[in-house]
């Protein structure tokens, strides 16, 4: 009859237990919304992390109080140890993981957004993640230091499964490394226009580890990080959009150089997609096997109006070219034939 009395105290403490645990929960809810309008947000995110592991604390302690008074029950707990300390260690972590959590999102988010591109969001995610999970690795085994299981085996494993991990991830860490400097460094946003490694097209995305461009094409090209960081990198929209677009044309000999000139640079000026001002230049490049080369530079408004513009000046400057008669040339050889043999033969 005590026995049965004694677990019925027990089941009624271990319900006052839980039911205040609730309370608390609430009463922290409550606290959280107050504490809000003040002008710092430490004390918002102690109340947000303490809130919940505090209720679990009153339950869990009330509950191994219930158990103790039960026959027989304090004696098998007595056999693993303190298992109230290992309880305080287990929630303590996880207010501070939780404390963790919320102090890097509120702050680390805030410098996040403040930046171009979410690799940087990214990056406060992962260092949120990793943060969490080594204050509760560092819980758990200080709890199971308390309840007597040794933990140098498992921190010994633990050390060379790190190790065979960081030689295996190597690449992997050394790509991440890539993307922080780039993050840092920033030769590039997503949107950017591009060129490396031979890949030509719009930067759609700058990950942890990889860079995906857009080519010309629609094609998506993944490139790692750490290739990035060491090859030569062409920005097409830094400092600003507005590229010099060359444009060679060949005239025969005899060509009106002059009026070559004047041709051409009507053309440019006609051309709706190259700005007038720098002024378009005609400039003779050099004298080669079957033409006099002219270089035509002028200025787009942006690097995405550069093929358009090249397209629209040599089509005009073709048809003024034969309007006005000025030939161009294509590549022509002349062989001549002597009347005589040479000399020496028989």
């Amino acid at each position: 009859m005590v026995e049965v009395l004694r677990v019925a105290e027990s089941l009624l403490i271990t319900g006052v237990a839980v039911a205040a645990a609730y309370a608390l929960y609430h009463l922290f809810s409550r606290l959280g919304s107050r504490v809000e309008g003040t002008g710092t947000r430490l004390d918002n995110l102690l109340v947000s992390a303490a809130g919940r592991p505090l209720a679990i604390l009153v339950a869990a302690l009330g509950t191994v109080y219930a158990v103790n008074r039960v026959p027989g029950a304090a004696e098998l707990l007595a056999e693993y140890g303190n298992v109230q300390r290992a309880v305080l260690i287990l929630v303590g972590s996880w207010i501070v993981a939780s404390f963790s959590h919320g102090l890097v999102t509120t702050y680390g988010r805030r410098v996040a957004e403040a930046t171009e591109g979410d690799f940087d969001d990214r990056l406060v995610s992962l260092g949120d993640m990793l943060l969490r999970y080594a204050v509760l690795l560092v819980g758990i085994m200080m709890a199971l230091n308390a309840l007597g299981i040794s933990i140098t085996p498992l921190v010994a494993s633990m050390g060379i499964a790190g190790l065979a991990v960081a030689m295996a991830a190597k690449d992997i860490v050394s790509n991440m490394f890539g993307g922080v400097v780039m993050t840092v460094d920033r030769p590039f946003g997503p949107g950017d226009r591009v060129e490396v490694e031979g890949v030509y097209g719009d930067v759609v995305e700058v990950g942890p580890r990889s860079t995906r461009i857009r080519t010309l094409d629609n094609l998506l090209v993944t490139i790692p990080n750490q290739k990035l960081m060491n090859s030569v990198l062409t920005n097409y929209a830094q400092p600003d959009a507005k590229i010099r677009v060359k444009m060679p044309v060949g005239v025969a000999y005899g060509t009106d150089l002059d009026r070559a000139t004047e041709i051409c640079v009507e053309a440019m000026n006609d051309c709706g997609y190259l700005l007038d001002s720098p002024e378009p230049g005609v400039f003779v490049e050099e004298f080669a096997d079957s033409s006099i080369n002219l270089l035509l530079q002028a200025w787009a408004e942006d690097y995405t109006k550069g093929r358009r513009a090249r397209d629209d000046v040599y089509r005009e400057v073709y048809r003024r070219f034969g309007d006005e008669e000025v030939e161009i040339p294509f590549p022509q050889l002349d062989v001549g034939f002597r009347d005589e043999p040479p000399r020496g033969s028989g």
